[in-house]
Order: C-alpha cells, then structure tokens, then sequence
C-alpha cells in the first residue's frame, strides 16, 4: 500500500483544511490500483482541502511517524505560521482495530487530535471507526469498535477544539458503496462519505471563525 498527499501553495481561500488518515482518507479502492479521496468532495470556491491518506497505516504508526512522507508535507505547513489550517478532519484506527485493545487506540487517536489543535489547525472533528464486514462476523471485533468510538466522543466532548461525528455510512454489502474485501469503500462510497461530512464540515469552519471573531 501508498500514500496519497496533496498539499496546495497557499492561496486566496477563506478557509483551509486537512484530512488526515489511513486508506479511507486516500480513497483505496479496486484493491489499490485507484484513489478517490473523499476530501475532494469538501472543496468550494471558498474552503481548500489537503489531504494525507497513508494507507494501511495504524493511528500508533501515524503518532510515531516522524520519517513518513506526511511528516515533510506537514512540517512545511507549520511553517506558513500558527495554525495553518482552520480545520483538520482525522480518520483514523480502522488498522489498530485488529492488533491492539481499545484504550490503547484511544490514545494514539487523541494524540493525533491534541498535536493537531496544537500545531496544524484551530480545531478537529474526529471521525468514528466505522462498521466493516469483520465486525459483521465477529462480535468481540464489533465491541471494541463501538468502545473506541464512545470514548473518543466522551473525550470530544471536554473539549472546545474538537468535534466528534459518527462515521456517517454504515456497511452494507448490497448498496455498491463498499468494495468486495468488506474493508474499504467504493469509489460511489468515497462521493457519498465527502458529501455527508461537507455540511459537518462547513458549519465547523463557521463555528470557529465566530468563535475567534466574538459575537460582535
């Protein structure tokens, strides 16, 4: 598996954004030969959206990845200045799923949250882990998902920086908006996960500008 950056030269945007993630942020599909990142359904005249999807990898890879292609894409956006993105969307720990217990992956998830609102942006909407077909077969897999997911929202909550959103499109293996390894989605499913977090995303972007600018 690859990564898949994008990263644009500043420009006249209003607002800017980074999806940040493994293979479901770089839009794996057809068993890696094609990309569809959702990010690219984010965009508008006014909001400009990087991405980083590196797929296959773990949220505990991404915390310790300081020689990953991402790292150099990422340091040279901390050099525009203090926050240069408005928002970063981080999705992330469907790799962790199989390998580690689920307090584990909470933590490597929120500190990929807690360096970004540090470094990169003015704030983070934390996607959830989302179904999959192994879940569908094994219970236990299932439960350590939905743990994953309830804790990272509890600790959402306790913050002003971050927005926990569950992941908006549930498995299915009859819609077409998942590919046959019952892991990734389809390029329809990519469309259709950008287009349910675009208004998520625009009335955060909204959020925190009137948050910065006071109710004046």
């Amino acid at each position: 598996m690859r990564s898949l950056l994008r990263w644009d030269e500043p420009s006249a945007a209003a607002y800017r954004v980074l999806a940040y993630g493994d293979s479901l942020t770089a839009g794996y599909h057809g068993g890696g030969r094609f990309f569809a990142p959702y990010a690219s359904c984010l965009e508008s005249e006014d909001v400009l959206v990087d991405y980083v999807g590196l797929s296959g990898w773990t949220a505990e890879e991404m915390v310790r990845g300081d020689n990953s292609p991402a790292s150099t894409v990422l340091a040279a956006a901390t050099q525009r200045g203090s926050f240069p993105y408005d928002l970063c969307v981080i999705l992330a720990g469907t790799n962790d799923l199989g390998r580690r217990d689920a307090p584990a992956i909470v933590d490597d998830l929120w500190r990929l949250h807690e360096s970004a609102a540090k470094h990169l942006a003015k704030g983070t909407v934390a996607v959830g882990v989302p179904s999959s077909h192994a879940q569908r077969l094994y219970p236990a897999f299932k439960a350590k998902c939905d743990a994953v997911n309830a804790e990272l929202q509890r600790r959402a909550k306790g913050t002003t920086t971050t927005l926990y959103v569950p992941f908006p499109v549930d498995y299915s293996d009859t819609d077409g908006l998942w590919e046959p390894d019952g892991l990734h989605m389809s390029r329809k499913g990519y469309d259709a996960l950008g287009t349910a977090l675009r208004p998520i995303v625009f009335d955060r972007l909204e959020s925190l500008t009137f948050s910065e600018g006071g109710s004046e």
